[in-house]
């Protein structure tokens, strides 16, 4: 496995290898990178960065979700989960207790399907409108997230088609207020601007994107992802690496330092990651991964197609576009030297 990087900055390319865990099984990164000097940077380029979403971060923060949704004015509260976990695991009942201590009526709305239908989001605006939500709480990960996107932005245009948006023939302009308590570290849905969405006859899934499908905020207890089995753990890696590589791979230099990040949050997952598989109890690990998607939580300089072929799903978030799907273009990129062999 080879990642290979030289921006079109780079004065000096050098080749090192990236330590992993001797027993994570994988075969050894190299990683290119740059040796620059003095004389050889190029001005930085210019963007506008904006991440309104509150994160509360720690065990138990759960119980933060009532007093953060009253800080908002909300006063009626649905709830979206998805299968039975968690309700089995108590952590439904704490958040419902929690929006009680603060005062606030809630209804649930449960089941969402992993990659989320459109059917399901209309009747989650429906049940929305019927019972006056003023925010949509999502508890659970990217499909329940994407879902309650979906959900807050239909009830808060209920004479739109809700597809419309995702066609791009309606602009997004107002939105109920969003709540994420997250249980799996994954899509990154919980602080990002866009949602996808499934239609249910064509089965083509599109994204939308929009500063308003922002959550207010997003409560994040690295407890709650212990009882994920390792597939589940190992399939939150490879999404926060798969997006961290669309935006690390592209046409785009010269920005050091967001490069330094990619890399340093790829090192902390791919470590992390291997322990995380073999013990999902582990508090550290569990813990750098829940908080290692959000610093480069931004949108990418070149982006990924939002639409993918019918039919085609992941277990979490997205699909990641196949080998030779448009991408960012590679002008300029060297092509990665044959892999070494490995036993």
């Amino acid at each position: 496995m080879w990642l290979c990087h030289i921006p079109a900055y780079a004065f000096q390319e050098k080749m090192v290898p990236l330590p992993l865990p001797p027993d994570s099984g994988c075969a050894t990164i190299f990683i290119w990178f740059s040796v620059l000097e003095r004389g050889n940077f190029r001005t930085m380029h210019a963007f506008e960065f904006y991440q309104p979403t509150a994160i509360v971060f720690g065990p138990g923060t759960e119980a933060q979700a009532g007093p953060k949704a009253a800080q908002l004015g909300a006063r009626r509260v649905l709830v979206v989960y998805g299968g039975q976990s968690a309700k089995a695991s108590g952590l439904l009942s704490r958040v419902l207790s929690s929006l009680d201590g603060a005062g606030l009526a809630h209804e649930t709305f449960g089941g969402i399907h992993p990659n989320p239908r459109l059917f399901q989001a209309r009747e989650g605006v429906q049940k929305a409108l019927d019972f006056g939500a003023d925010l949509i709480l999502a508890v659970g990960g990217g499909s329940v997230i994407d879902a309650s996107k979906a959900i807050a932005l239909g009830a808060a245009n209920p004479e739109a088609d809700l597809w419309d948006f995702w066609q791009r023939k309606r602009p997004v302009e107002q939105i109920l207020p969003i709540g994420v308590v997250l249980t799996i570290s994954a899509s990154g849905s919980e602080t990002s601007d866009t949602a996808g969405l499934t239609h249910d006859e064509t089965l083509v899934k599109r994204g939308l994107g929009s500063d308003l499908l922002r959550p207010k905020f997003a409560i994040l207890d690295p407890e709650l992802t212990y009882t994920l089995p390792p597939y589940q753990v190992s399939c939150g890696v490879v999404d926060i690496m798969m997006h961290t590589l669309d935006r690390y791979f592209t046409s785009v230099t010269g920005n050091l330092l967001t490069d330094e990040i990619a890399e340093g949050l790829l090192r902390t997952v791919i470590t992390c990651g291997a322990r995380a598989h073999k013990n999902s109890h582990d508090a550290q690990a569990m813990s750098e991964l829940m908080w290692a998607w959000e610093p480069p939580r931004t949108s990418p300089p070149t982006s990924w197609a939002t639409s993918s072929a019918p039919g085609s799903t992941s277990p979490t978030g997205p699909p990641c576009p196949p080998c030779g799907a448009a991408g960012p273009p590679t002008a300029g990129k060297p092509t990665p030297p044959a892999s070494p062999s490995t036993a």
